[in-house]
């Protein structure tokens, strides 16, 4: 029978009994009981797997979850058929407690308190039968009662996870495993707004029941970054982190690597064109493991094979976003090459400090990079061990990656350039006014080089990306994606299926005034020589493409552009052959 392809369902059992596709990580739990550590923190990006990973975990070690017996959800699994003997001797052996903070996105710090109130409450509520238990006395059960109800204070909250690991020990006469899913959610919702109350309550909180705690078996901690040890995890020195700069041991556990995806692929019945999304969904890595997206491949096989920015569309990125904002020109500078030549080039290498440290993000450039690096909106190319981080050469981890850069480098061209001049240029774009769309896109340059540096033909491709981030609502943004025999600057494709028109842009710039007519006509040419308008072929519904080919020089730029009809029906009025719109510098 065809499995069922998931949509964002992390509950390991309904995985299994549902009969859902999916990558088998089983091993991840046995590598968990090698690791000696007591209390562990594994940093990832959002949507990579971290809180099925430890649902699967909660059901392995617990005989019961939400009611339900555990027992033979692993027989097909990886770690039953390499090492049953472990399963036999570990599966459902264990008391445990899983808390996930991952909905605790609050405006304020009384609306976040009352909802971390609400999962400790139905923490207890999981454990209601230890109320009757014969093992406890009335004091155990009053304090039990209290975190049932919504009685328990601030104070109570900090202590109530060791409180229940206390408890849990006492029935069941055998050490607790504490796991905690997505711990930092929370710190990142109060950036900017209550962070110091929320940081003495999470510290608290994590402290109690994960360091010097007797009835503690082994605490797993997953989240998106490390926070420095100078303020949220100081109290956790016998803390052991794992992110992606440094982890060699959960490195293959989160994520999909190349040998998984290609078992992906063979498992659906339906033509996909492999190349294309490996490329747009590659580059992450971890040591020498070359990692996807997982949930972006899952949301393309869901859709037949469609690529789409799934990762990037199911985040807000508000702290990312206001980081950016914040920092400094330089940064900027390193943004845009990063944007334009997919690698932070030909700028040194950035220190990265696994460490984020929240206070820090508008003050200090390393933060910035490190909360890149963490998030999963940058990879290392290469790393150097030196005394404040690692030296780190950057780069784009994949097409999906630069729809959200371009986005946030538009908020700063929007401050920059005026909200709505900028917007009208775009669409003098895909109206097809290529005249208009020249002498605004000249205005522009004009005004602005003391903004930017153009000295590559990509820094003239990053700012016009930047300029059509506006309408990335309505149209799909393409850029530098496989079509044909190359590469496009730019295609343009609008999502409304009643507009017919498509575009393709291509860019060169000149070294001299002699040559920039040529190169825009070469420029223009090369889209027909190596059939750029493929990729377009896709989308059934356009009927016309616009072809454009730019040359810029300094602060000028000539466009050529042509208007083909695919259906073979008279050009329209806007149907150009070769026309030139030229604007110098007045």
């Amino acid at each position: 029978m065809q499995k069922q392809i998931p949509t964002g369902l992390s509950n390991f059992a309904k995985l299994i009994r549902k009969n859902y596709l999916f990558v088998d990580k089983s091993l991840f739990i046995k590598t968990i009981f090698e690791d000696a550590s007591e209390s562990i923190l594994i940093a990832r990006p959002r949507r990579w797997g971290k809180t099925l990973n430890m649902s699967m975990l909660h059901h392995f070690l617990s005989p019961i979850v939400s009611g339900e017996n555990t027992q033979g959800l692993f027989d097909q699994c990886q770690i039953t058929q390499q090492f049953p003997d472990f399963v036999k001797e570990h599966q459902a052996q264990y008391p445990v407690i899983f808390v996930t903070f991952k909905e605790v996105k609050a405006e304020n710090f009384e609306e976040a308190l009352s909802l971390i109130r609400q999962i400790i409450r139905k923490l207890y509520q999981e454990h209601e039968y230890l109320i009757h238990s014969d093992k406890l006395n009335d004091y155990d059960k009053q304090f039990i009662n209290k975190y049932l109800t919504t009685s328990a204070n601030q104070a109570e909250l900090t202590i109530s996870l060791q409180n229940l690991t206390q408890v849990l020990h006492k029935h069941f006469g055998k050490k607790v495993y504490v796991l905690i899913d997505e711990y930092d959610t929370p710190l990142n919702a109060a950036y900017s707004h209550y962070l110091d109350e929320m940081t003495y309550l999470i510290k608290g909180l994590l402290g109690s029941v994960l360091k010097d705690n007797n009835y503690l078996e082994k605490g797993i901690m997953t989240g998106i970054m490390r926070l420095s040890r100078s303020s949220m995890l100081s109290d956790l020195n016998n803390l052991e982190i794992y992110t992606t700069l440094t982890d060699r041991i959960y490195k293959q556990c989160f994520g999909f690597t190349d040998t998984e995806l290609n078992t992906l692929f063979a498992e659906v019945d339906f033509t996909l064109d492999k190349n294309q999304i490996k490329n747009w969904y590659n580059g992450y890595n971890i040591e020498d493991v070359t990692l996807y997206n997982p949930y972006s491949i899952i949301q393309c096989l869901k859709n037949k094979g469609e690529i789409g920015p799934y990762w990037i569309e199911t985040g807000k990125d508000h702290l990312l976003k206001t980081a950016f904002l914040n920092s400094s020109r330089g940064a900027k500078e390193q943004f845009q090459s990063l944007i334009s030549t997919e690698s932070i080039a030909p700028v040194p290498p950035v220190i990265i400090d696994e460490c984020v440290r929240f206070d820090a993000l508008d003050k200090d450039d390393t933060a910035l990079w490190s909360l890149l690096l963490a998030s999963g909106y940058v990879k290392y190319l290469e790393k150097e061990r030196v005394p404040t981080g690692y030296k780190c050469k950057l780069a784009i981890p994949n097409q999906e990656v630069r729809w959200t850069y371009t986005d946030i480098f538009s908020k700063w061209l929007e401050e920059r350039l005026g909200a709505d001049d900028y917007r009208s240029f775009v669409h003098h774009l895909v109206t097809g006014h290529i005249e208009e769309f020249a002498k605004h896109l000249n205005n522009y340059l004009v005004r602005h080089t003391s903004f930017f540096d153009f000295k590559y033909e990509s820094n003239y491709q990053t700012f016009v990306l930047g300029l059509m981030c506006s309408i990335t609502d309505f149209y799909y943004l393409y850029s530098n994606l496989e079509s044909g025999d190359g590469r496009p600057d730019i295609i343009l494709i609008p999502k409304d299926k009643n507009k017919k028109l498509g575009l393709i842009l291509e860019f060169k710039r000149a070294e001299d005034i002699k040559d920039q007519e040529q190169l825009a006509q070469k420029a223009l040419d090369q889209i027909d020589a190596k059939k750029y308008a493929g990729f377009i072929g896709q989308y059934s519904y356009i009927t016309e493409i616009l072809k454009v080919g730019a040359a810029f020089l300094d602060k000028t730029v000539i466009t050529y552009y042509r208007l083909d009809d695919l259906e073979n029906r008279p050009l329209s009025e806007m149907a150009y052959t070769q026309q030139v719109s030229r604007y110098d510098l007045q």
